[in-house]
């Protein structure tokens, strides 16, 4: 499994001892979500700073890091689409990112939202991206028409 603290260390845990096995820098002066594309072994993580970070499992380095929003917290991941939700509670938008095959991120799309969204879950089914706006209780529905990113 993996986690952050809350400033800049992503930890690698073993789930079966419960201990920590490794912990690696991530880049951010605030760690928040994060997401995986477990088939090419890259590890996202959310930035509160406004950043998104790819961490190749197998080496614990960063591949890469792109700006994206502010305030940023929760993310999702969409491998059918190689697409990175990545919504800016500070900046009320989501950022849609392409993730190619090595991990390297591109902006594909920004979409306003509003103040405080700052939490992204993706149904593969629809290709819709759900962004919660908790303080104005609503839960938008966003459609991902991008296509998808190259292997």
């Amino acid at each position: 499994a993996y986690t952050h603290n809350w400033k800049g260390t992503t930890y690698v845990v073993n789930l079966k001892t419960r201990a920590v096995i490794a912990n690696w820098s991530n880049g951010c002066e605030g760690s928040r979500g994060g997401a995986m594309d477990w088939e090419k072994g890259l590890l996202f993580v959310g930035c509160g700073e406004g950043k998104t970070v790819v961490i190749d499992v197998t080496t614990g380095k960063v591949v890469s890091s792109l700006k994206a929003g502010s305030e940023v917290d929760s993310i999702a991941f969409a491998a059918e689409l190689a697409h990175l939700y990545v919504p800016g509670g500070g900046s009320a938008d989501l950022s849609i990112l392409g993730v190619s095959g090595s991990g390297q991120l591109s902006l594909l799309d920004k979409v306003k939202t509003g103040p405080g969204a700052h939490t992204a879950a993706f149904d593969p089914e629809g290709h819709a991206v759900y962004i919660g706006l908790p303080e104005h209780g609503q839960v938008l529905i966003i459609e991902d028409s991008q296509e998808p990113s190259s292997p």
